[in-house]
């Protein structure tokens, strides 16, 4: 599907605000960051439109309100004001973001040192901008700073299916059998989170809209590949359980090819699969790293972090791609791959994803798991949020 706003940092944007603000927060919090956009030279819609590609929709801390969007390429960010977190800010912010369909939450709450406002991200990244008293525009440029890149982001969401995969690959190969046991053994380790069920969150009517724009029935993290040949990949599927990838088809996909055209991940899937999730949504990220190195065999993504000196150390480029764009985007690929085309060893190297994770690359998923359980690649649990 064509894009119907070309969005690339640094162009324009065409934005809309929709809902009535539940506080005086998030009142004044719109007003700051529509002046902003307005500044940088955003077209205001007052009334969406099939040509507004940025949504603000004004939600409140009781009653989800989706915004139905008309094209996958609409960008929604959610914005309320809510109770300090007693606990992790996920556990508080992270349901809002779900119930509301959004790409990012803006979530404000206030205590004794004055407003914290979250920027939360599908992948589960919450980096916090903090009001300074006396430096409010400070805070509504990191704010806008924090908006702008994402939501120019350009998403590769879509697949072809194309039901021709060979007998003897739909039954499974080696690399598939790789795929399985890796799994497993991130899942040993604790570095898959748990999958969640959004029918938790939303209705039958906003599950059958995120269906039918970006064919998703659940959500999951982390995502692992290997190569095939020297034009095909082998990934995980999308919104499945990492930990126990069995069937081709349903929990491993056969990735050919990106059709740039029709902005399409190409996936060969068995005759007899009618209604397959998509491929995992770093497909264009991995496709990316495959073409360009040869040597790099296998990718492993999970939502942790590393000892960057303590990985150094050992021979491994650790690096960290510069902003926090979002899972299936042409940027957060390119950002990534650049990273590992640019190393001494592709195949050694650590990409930090800013607020959000690690990528690993291997000469196969064996060769990655051997370093990390010698110790050569220090895992973190705790993600930095910058």
């Amino acid at each position: 599907m064509e894009q119907n706003v070309e969005k690339q940092h640094g162009t324009k944007l065409s934005y809309a605000i929709v809902g009535e603000p539940a506080t005086d927060t998030v009142r004044w919090f719109v007003e700051g960051i529509h002046q902003r956009m307005q500044t940088q030279g955003h077209e205001y819609h007052q009334t969406p439109n099939d040509d507004t590609g940025l949504i603000f929709n004004l939600v409140d801390d009781e009653t989800a309100r989706p915004y139905r969007r008309k094209s996958q390429s609409v960008f929604v960010v959610s914005i309320l004001e809510g109770k300090m977190p007693q606990s992790h800010i996920l556990e508080t912010a992270y349901p809002h973001l779900l119930k509301n369909i959004s790409n990012l939450l803006i979530y404000h709450s206030r205590s004794g040192n004055g407003l914290h406002t979250y920027f939360v991200t599908p992948e589960q990244g919450f980096p916090c901008v903090i009001l300074q008293e006396g430096k409010s525009d400070e805070y509504f440029d990191n704010a806008y700073e924090r908006i702008a890149p994402l939501a120019c982001s350009r998403f590769v969401i879509n697949n072809e299916f194309i039901q021709d995969l060979p007998d003897e690959l739909a039954a499974g190969t080696e690399q598939t059998r790789q795929l399985y046991y890796a799994g497993r053994k991130l899942d040993e380790m604790d570095l898959l989170p748990t999958v969640i069920k959004i029918e938790q969150f939303l209705n039958e009517e906003a599950l059958r809209q995120l269906w039918r724009l970006y064919r998703v029935g659940g959500l999951s993290y982390g995502n692992l590949s290997v190569r095939h040949n020297d034009k095909t990949f082998w990934m995980s599927a999308s919104g499945v359980d990492k930990s126990n990838l069995q069937h081709v088809g349903e929990h491993i996909h056969f990735v050919t090819g990106y059709d740039k055209k029709k902005n399409a991940i190409l996936v060969s899937i068995p005759k007899h699969i009618e209604r397959p999730n998509r491929v995992s949504v770093d497909a264009i990220e991995h496709w990316m790293v495959y073409t360009e190195n040869p040597g790099v065999g296998a990718i492993i993504h999970a939502h942790c972090w590393v000892d960057d000196a303590a990985t150094k150390m050992t021979g491994h480029t650790v690096a960290a791609t510069k902003t926090s764009y979002p899972c299936g985007t042409v940027e957060l690929g390119e950002d990534t791959a650049s990273v590992i085309r640019n190393a001494p060893d592709p195949a050694r190297v650590v990409v930090c994803q800013k607020n959000h994770g690690i990528v690993i690359t291997g000469k196969d998923l064996k060769d990655i798991f051997d370093r990390i359980d010698n110790g050569s690649i220090r895992i973190v649990k705790q993600i930095e949020m910058t």
